[in-house]
């Protein structure tokens, strides 16, 4: 019996040990499908619904290292670009409001910040 409560305690350690790299691909799942919701967005409403899941999530990302990344100065420009991303989405959520078009237009920068950052860092 004590051998099963040991190999459980070992699986358990394992999948917590490599859970880190797996959490960031989580938001960064969730993120993706926010992106596509904000350039379906029919209203300024469902935008902004879709931003703040965006925002959510990158901010969750940001705040861990994937697995590619091993240095901290990686990490440090990783994070200024999760940055860059939440502040050109609040601008996109801002433009919602008065202009749905130019948001979406604005959410282009967004695409571009995820092609530089993925071929560093994913």
């Amino acid at each position: 019996m004590k051998k099963l409560f040991v190999l459980l305690g070992i699986f358990a350690f394992a999948m917590t040990a490599c859970d880190g790299g797996s959490n960031v691909k989580a938001e960064m799942a969730q993120m993706s499908v926010a992106v596509n919701k904000l350039s379906d967005a029919a209203s300024a409403q469902e935008f902004h619904q879709a931003a703040a899941s965006l925002r959510e999530a990158s901010v969750l990302s940001m705040n861990k290292k994937p697995s590619k990344i091993k240095t901290d100065e990686e990490f440090k420009d990783y994070q200024a670009g999760m940055q860059q991303f939440i502040e050109a989405l609040d601008r996109a959520d801002k433009l919602a409001d008065e202009n749905l078009d130019e948001a979406k237009k604005a959410t282009q920068r967004l695409f571009e910040l995820k092609a530089e950052y993925h071929r560093l860092y994913k």
